[in-house]
């Protein structure tokens, strides 16, 4: 209980609570002058208006009332709280402004208070004027009359409300990231910037065979193979508070050494706080197993690959061989090197072996090709080559097929190109193959151009165009590839192994040159050649 003991040292006012202040200050104002004169009318009238002042300036609710529970003063803040001017609060009963249940309430609790004297503290939900529930926090403290009769209470009233809704949803939102860590599918780690654990899930405890208490009792780096302590400790301290993705190692209680992917975030748990490091960390066995088989698997492809393209060469280098013998032979029959043979048909007969020597020798000679290709053993004798150079020697050995078939076979260079840096052999070699198909596949009348300019890069664009059957849309991403033929009733009349486009894109492409095919069905085919500027000799 508080008793009058004014004047008091700054020590003994240091030590009264802010109710117990105002309820001296109320005694003060309404007990007057102390019995043994302490304090004079002009004090008493200082203090009535300093209680005034100082219950009026605070801004939680401030009530006083007697033992009868009749209010005996109040602020400007208690009045807006329950909703009725100062006037019809002071000389009204706990009664007249509160619900019944309130009332009681607070009379029983003020009743205890009466009884034991001293300061009650305690929270309480409490309707406010506007009808909204709020979580109050009161302060009361009984004060004594002269006499020592317990004289009333003073009451300060704090609304605590957002401090406990505040409260709720940091417990619910730590409640609910605890189930969702507990409960998560990878393991999780909370450790601090020396590697201290300091909460597992259930899935990192059963990951690595320990107990929660046997991980709590240890750092990271007893698990996580690799990086010592010193170079894990160097590396989160310069982490930043993004998601960082690394690799690793852990081992678990049994010595056995699984593969990890552990996503690392950094974050402060509260003011003050030093720095935690969140780690979830996913077995990636599976993964890393199936990467070792498609790599594997890869290897295997490649070097079946590469046998089947070494076995296609070594073939063709067999093949050439009694080819040659067979060539050799028939261009002596067909020569009559030897005298004549005696009969005409003979002669037939060898330009039979001769023509068909020389088409299995083309193929062959193509699929050697195709191999070193496919094994990048091609190697390019460059020079530096006029233009007209490969069309002339590709129309010298075509020219006569062309006129078999009744085609005009033409060529347009513009005048004064630069030179090309290529291998002439290797450009020859694509010219004949695209005049070649362009002879095989245009009808008696037609015609055959081939062209020369600079493109638009400044580099030299050789054009093959021909009025034949042409190829639909759809084929030709078919006809570029090696061995493969569209079927028609034109090509079903000539022989072939499909080399020829497939092998003609290849060797340009070796030379650095873009290759491309247009062609409309019924129309003709244009395939162009378009060599890098680099390539240019002025």
């Amino acid at each position: 209980m508080l008793k009058s003991t004014l004047p008091r040292t700054k020590a003994q006012w240091a030590r009264l609570t802010k109710a117990q202040l105002v309820a001296e200050l109320m005694r003060q104002d309404a007990g007057g002058p102390d019995a043994r004169g302490r304090i004079s009318g002009p004090a008493l009238g200082e203090q009535s208006v300093m209680l005034q002042t100082l219950i009026e300036a605070i801004p939680a609710p401030v009530f006083y009332k007697d033992t009868d529970h009749i209010y005996r003063g109040c602020n400007s803040a208690f009045s807006a709280f329950i909703g009725l001017t100062k006037e019809k609060i002071i000389g009204a009963s706990v009664y007249d402004v509160a619900p019944k249940d309130l009332a009681d309430t607070y009379r029983a609790a003020d009743d205890a208070l009466f009884a034991a004297g001293g300061n009650q503290v305690y929270e309480a939900g409490v309707t406010f004027a506007d009808g909204s529930l709020h979580d109050v926090m009161f302060h009361k403290a009984v004060f004594e009359n002269d006499d020592g009769s317990i004289g009333g209470l003073i009451g300060v009233m704090l609304d605590i409300t957002k401090r406990k809704r505040a409260e709720a949803e940091s417990r619910e939102s730590r409640e609910l990231l605890e189930h969702l860590v507990e409960h998560a599918p990878d393991p999780i780690f909370v450790h601090d910037d020396q590697g201290k654990l300091v909460q597992v899930n259930e899935n990192a405890c059963t990951s690595l065979g320990y107990t929660r208490d046997e991980l709590l009792a240890m750092n990271v780096a007893d698990f996580e193979t690799g990086p010592s302590l010193e170079e894990l400790t160097a590396a989160w301290s310069q982490m930043g508070e993004g998601m960082n993705n690394i690799e690793g190692n852990h081992r678990r209680k049994d010595g056995s050494v699984f593969p990890v992917e552990v996503h690392v975030s950094r974050f402060k748990p509260g003011a003050g706080l030093g720095s935690l490091f969140l780690a979830l960390a996913r077995d990636i066995s599976e993964r890393k197993e199936a990467e070792a088989h498609l790599v594997a698997a890869k290897r295997d492809a490649e070097n079946a690959n590469r046998a089947k393209s070494e076995f296609l060469a070594n073939m063709s280098h067999e093949l050439r061989t009694p080819l040659n013998a067979i060539l050799g032979f028939s261009e002596v029959i067909r020569t009559e090197l030897l005298g004549p043979i005696g009969s005409e048909s003979y002669g037939e007969y060898a330009d039979d072996i001769h023509g068909s020597g020389r088409h299995l020798l083309q193929i062959i000679n193509d699929m050697l090709d195709i191999s070193r290709l496919e094994i990048d053993s091609i190697k390019l004798d460059e020079t530096i080559v006029a233009v007209i150079d490969p069309i002339d020697a590709c129309f010298r050995m075509l020219v006569d097929r062309a006129r078999e078939k009744e085609l005009n076979l033409e060529n347009h260079v513009l005048a004064n190109l630069a030179d090309l840096i290529c291998d002439s052999r290797r450009v020859t070699q694509i010219l004949v193959n695209l005049v070649g198909n362009a002879i095989k596949f245009t009808e008696p009348g037609g015609r055959i151009l081939v062209s020369a300019d600079f493109n638009a890069e400044g580099g030299i664009r050789i054009d093959v165009a021909d009025t034949g059957i042409g190829i639909d849309a759809a084929d030709i991403a078919k006809v570029l590839l090696p061995f493969e033929q569209v079927e028609s009733p034109m090509t079903r009349q000539h022989s072939g192994a499909g080399l020829g486009l497939a092998l003609s894109k290849a060797l340009a492409e070796v030379h650095g040159a873009v290759f491309t095919l247009e062609s409309t069905m019924g129309e003709g085919t244009t395939v162009s050649i378009s060599f890098p500027p680099e390539r240019t000799v002025s």
